[in-house]
């Protein structure tokens, strides 16, 4: 979760708070371009000015008088962010902004800057009382699609974007490419990144792993044409690796297994944040048995096997029977990558899924894959650590959705 200070927390748990928006148009090297900051035309929790009710009479009066006012160019008027783990990109975005004098259409002078060669980065904040404002990154986007909407002397542009991992997936390998055996695998993925265009890194040394674990221990070769993006997840997955782009735009290769800490807390009378649970629980995803083969030497082929053989686990092979998951890899090369390879897939299979969805007041900081505590023990029998897979970060209001999943083997 993105580091946020005590009072944004304070905030973002009390049921009426005063948010923000902003967006920033960035070059390639990630500055801010002259004129590029652009902002909502000011939201809260449930509120737009206090005593107003959102939707009353009184607030549409309100917001109507700030347009007829002329405060509206270059305006955030909605939009929201999307962050899945289970997408290659991680995030998208889509955002409507008043186009008033025609700035953000493609083929102005400098609309057509705005979407060759710029990014945009969305901020959410909070608006304390003393009129200061606290922001958090919620992603960084190159853009996908532009509409111009035309209607009654007003214009609204929407734009769709998707993190930079749309660098990755638009590359392809000029000519083919090696990498020798003893290379860091970090080091691959890294110098994979850079051929197509990737600047900013945030790598884990893996310290914690062997060397066999850690270097590759065979050499790796890629075709002309292969997709970088493509190549990079299969890699992500071999080697038991969290491949990402964080909020601020830069690449994060991290270990997958990591046991993280809690980050957030919903729990009864402790915070009012928490609108609707829905605990779903499913088994099509269950595997109990998994079976590795690495082919990165063909004629010396590894192979490694997990089993759930806990007899107190509800997956437990005699309780359920076996179920087979099978796993074949050219990027393992050794008995103990592919051991690990497959100790890795146990762990994300062997669970009866359960999968919990909230609507809660919106928590821009979160991560993919942060670990959250629910409570909810009077209907749903929540009390789980669960790490978030998917969630939503709205820019008009302050309802978001997040999905999670149990982070412990059932």
């Amino acid at each position: 979760m993105w580091n946020i200070s005590p009072a944004f927390r304070a905030a973002i748990q009390s049921p009426v708070h005063s948010t923000t928006v902003k967006a920033e148009v960035l070059d390639t090297d990630f500055n801010v371009v002259v004129g590029g900051t652009f902002y909502d035309t000011g939201q809260s929790s449930g509120l737009v000015i206090p005593g107003i009710a959102e939707d009353s009479p009184e607030w549409n009066s309100s917001l109507m008088g700030n347009r007829r006012a002329g405060n509206i160019q270059n305006y955030i008027v909605d939009g929201q962010v999307d962050a899945d783990s289970s997408r290659l990109a991680r995030r998208t975005m889509n955002i409507s902004v008043m186009n008033p004098e025609a700035e953000f259409t493609p083929n102005s002078d400098w609309g057509g800057l705005f979407y060759v060669n710029r990014l945009i980065r969305i901020w959410r904040g909070v608006v304390f009382v003393d009129g200061t404002t606290e922001f958090v990154p919620v992603g960084t986007f190159m853009l996908d699609t532009t509409d111009v909407v035309a209607e009654r002397n007003m214009s609204v542009v929407v734009l769709t974007g998707t993190d930079l991992y749309k660098l990755l997936t638009k590359a392809k390998f000029g000519t083919p490419k090696r990498w020798e055996a003893g290379t860091p695998i970090q080091t691959v993925v890294k110098e994979m990144a850079q051929l197509a265009g990737v600047t900013r890194f945030i790598l884990d040394p893996l310290s914690h792993r062997s060397s066999n674990t850690r270097n590759i221990q065979a050499a790796i070769n890629f075709e002309r044409k292969a997709v970088i993006g493509d190549e990079i997840a299969k890699l992500a997955t071999a080697w038991g690796l969290d491949i990402y782009f964080d909020p601020m735009g830069r690449m994060v290769s991290e270990e997958s297994r990591l046991d993280r800490p809690t980050v957030w807390q919903y729990r009864p009378g402790e915070d009012t944040s928490l609108l609707t649970v829905k605990a779903s629980y499913k088994d099509e995803l269950l595997y109990n048995h998994i079976l590795v083969t690495g082919t990165a030497d063909e004629n010396n082929p590894v192979y490694a096997e997990a089993l759930d053989t806990n007899p107190s686990s509800p997956t437990y092979w005699q309780r359920i029977g076996v179920r087979t998951y099978e796993y074949e890899s050219t990027f393992i090369a050794t008995q103990e990558q592919a051991q690990n390879t497959a100790n890795s897939l146990l762990s994300e299979h062997t669970k009866v899924v359960e999968d919990i969805e909230l609507q809660a007041i919106c928590n821009p900081a979160y991560e993919c894959n942060d670990v959250i505590t629910v409570q909810e023990s009077e209907f749903t029998k929540l009390d789980h650590r669960l790490r978030i897979q998917s969630f939503s970060v709205p820019l008009s209001s302050s309802r978001q959705s997040i999905r999670l999943r149990r982070t412990v083997t059932v």
